[in-house]
């Protein structure tokens, strides 16, 4: 059902991006929840821009979703590459696909897989996922950050 799919998209990405974070251990933020970050030396930010939909026929649709990943380490950490190496792990897991499960509170959010989310394999500027190295952001806190920026789309998922 089209009205679930929004919901399914998030929480399945969010879910896995948090489950990878966990194992490392690293706090994992998702945008607009409250956060307290001064004790942290190192933490994640998942940000999730779509799904949009675009209806290319009868019950066949396009989705496109953007998934950004920042990721802050203080500088205080010894390991001058940490950054890197945390962008590694979550390239890793951005690819090439996400898998996206019913889940939620409603009925029809039985937790079975409902799709895969795949990278944008054309050759647009947006394919795969972008790594940026932003350095350090803030004198005084000591922050240095990377961003990633992964670009999927399902060109014809069937709905109702």
């Amino acid at each position: 059902m089209i009205i679930s799919w929004p919901k399914w998209f998030q929480a399945s990405i969010q879910k896995h991006l948090i489950a990878v974070a966990a194992t490392l251990p690293i706090t994992a933020y998702v945008e607009g929840e409250d956060r307290q970050t001064d004790d942290k030396l190192e933490y994640v930010e998942i940000r999730t821009n779509g799904p949009d939909i675009l209806q290319v026929s009868k019950n066949v649709y396009r989705i496109d979703v953007l998934i950004n990943v920042v990721i802050t380490v203080k500088r205080s950490i010894k390991n001058t590459w940490r950054r890197h190496e945390l962008s590694g792990i979550f390239m890793n897991a951005m690819t090439p696909e996400i898998d996206i499960y019913r889940l939620g509170n409603s009925v029809e959010d039985d937790k079975s897989k409902f799709t895969c989310l795949p990278l944008r394999n054309d050759l647009s500027e947006s394919m795969g996922v972008q790594f940026r190295d932003l350095g350090r952001l803030q004198t005084a806190a000591d922050l240095t950050q990377t961003m990633l920026q992964g670009t999927y789309r399902i060109s014809n998922l069937q709905g109702d």
